[in-house]
Formats: structure tokens, C-alpha cells, sequence
């Protein structure tokens, strides 16, 4: 059986209401297949004894309401049917109608094109309510990812809002770090306007007169240091926070 997952009437948020139907369904069915399986037993023995015959199936109204297999054969001898034969799915002891045990009058003869109508019915229903199952899921699972996409769309509006940015310049002839003026920024240029070299980001040398420029790039990213050394130079360096 498949999950279901109805809100809506039973223990909410549990199977117990969709689960119950499929079982009275399969219920039906099974019955129904056990008084099939019984009569075919017994049609089978009348055909491999070469005899003629008709079979039928009844219900007794005037007893229990059990489902009985009627058959009569007919006698080549005297032209005639001999008088009804019941028996119970999947039972070879046959009465006759008014024996102890048998079945009681009023009989009523069952359409087997109705019954098989009824299986095919219940059959249909079980799928429908798997489908529709189904479907409700799916229905979920779309209203689960269009969720993602709006809180991944309303990130990228936060990153792409206009912020106002504050810029900075230092000018130095020392060593340092940019991330003691602002913890983190956007964008930073050194501009060596001294007589002599420097170093910037460890130990990468920049010559007197060159200028050099950094940016994090786009949507919000941002630097976290930026370490120079104008030691014996002077440094110019502006950046955005």
C-alpha cells in the first residue's frame, strides 16, 4: 500500500482514513475471488465428468444472506434437469434448497457482470485515491521549491540593493594592515608615490611610482586584509567600506 497523507478528517497528518478504505476494497475483492475460486472447483469436476450443466450464484435472504453455489445437471436419461445442488465457495458438500445446514428460501440470483462491476469499481477507487495521493505530493513538492526559489530570489535582491559605501584613504610610511580601519571593504588601491619600493600582501614588491587596484568583484563581496609594508617609501591607499 502506498502513504497517504491526509489533513483533512481522520487522525490528521496520518494514514489511517485513506489505509482503511484500501483494505475494505482488497477485503471485497478477496472475497469476492474466494467464491470464484470455489465454483470454478466445482465447475471443473462437472466438466471433466462430462456432464452438462448450470451454474449459478445465489444468496439466501431467508437464512444468513450467504453466497451459494447453485448448479444443476441435467439428466441425458430423462431429458430433464435434476433438482438444484447448493454448495458454499470453496465447499464440495452440496445441499438441497430446505436441507439442515443448506441454504433457505427466498433465494436471490446474483448478476455476475454486477459483482465484477463492483470489483472493478472498488479497484478504480483504490487508484483514484493513489493518484490523487500522488498528485497532492507532487503539489507539495512544488510548494516546498517554489519556497527555495523565493527565499533564493529575496537573497540576491538583499545582495543587489543599492547600500551606501563609505571610502577611506591612508597615507602612510609604515607597515600595516587595511583590516585595522575597517573589518572588511569592497575595493583597494596603493599607489607608491615614495623614492623607494614597498611591499604589499606579504611581500609582493611594488615599485616606486606604480599603482595597483583590487575589487572583491560583484554582489556584495567583499575583502578581509590587505597587508602592506611602505616602510622607507610613503604609500597612498584608498579603499570602499
Amino acid at each position: 500500500m502506498s502513504i497517504g497523507n491526509k489533513k483533512s478528517d481522520g487522525n490528521k497528518s496520518y494514514n489511517t482514513p485513506y489505509q482503511r478504505r484500501m483494505l475494505l476494497g482488497e477485503q471485497l475483492s478477496y472475497d469476492e475471488l474466494v467464491g470464484i475460486r470455489g465454483a470454478l472447483g466445482t465447475l471443473i469436476t462437472l466438466i471433466e465428468a462430462d456432464q452438462d450443466y448450470e451454474a449459478k450464484l445465489v444468496i439466501d435472504q431467508g437464512g444468513v444472506g450467504e453466497t451459494w453455489l447453485e448448479v444443476r445437471i441435467w439428466n441425458p436419461d430423462t431429458q430433464t434437469w435434476e433438482t438444484p445442488k447448493y454448495a458454499r465457495p470453496g465447499d464440495n458438500t452440496f445441499y438441497e434448497l430446505g436441507d439442515p445446514g443448506g441454504p433457505i428460501a427466498p433465494l436471490v440470483y446474483i448478476n455476475p457482470n454486477t459483482y465484477l462491476a463492483q470489483i472493478v469499481s472498488n479497484t478504480t477507487g483504490i487508484a483514484l485515491e493513489s493518484t490523487l495521493q500522488s498528485v497532492a505530493t507532487s503539489a507539495n513538492n512544488i510548494d516546498n521549491s517554489t519556497i527555495s526559489i523565493d527565499n533564493e530570489i529575496q537573497a540576491v535582491n538583499v545582495k543587489l540593493t543599492s547600500a551606501a559605501r563609505t571610502p577611506n584613504a591612508i597615507r602612510t610610511s609604515a607597515s600595516g594592515n587595511v583590516n585595522t580601519v575597517a573589518a572588511t571593504f569592497y575595493s583597494v588601491s596603493v599607489a607608491n608615490v615614495g623614492t623607494a619600493d614597498g611591499t604589499i600582501l606579504g611581500g609582493t614588491e611594488l615599485k616606486s611610482g606604480e599603482i595597483i587596484n583590487f575589487d572583491s568583484g560583484s554582489l556584495n563581496n567583499t575583502f578581509n586584509s590587505f597587508a602592506y609594508d611602505a616602510t622607507g617609501t610613503e604609500f597612498i591607499i584608498t579603499f570602499i567600506s
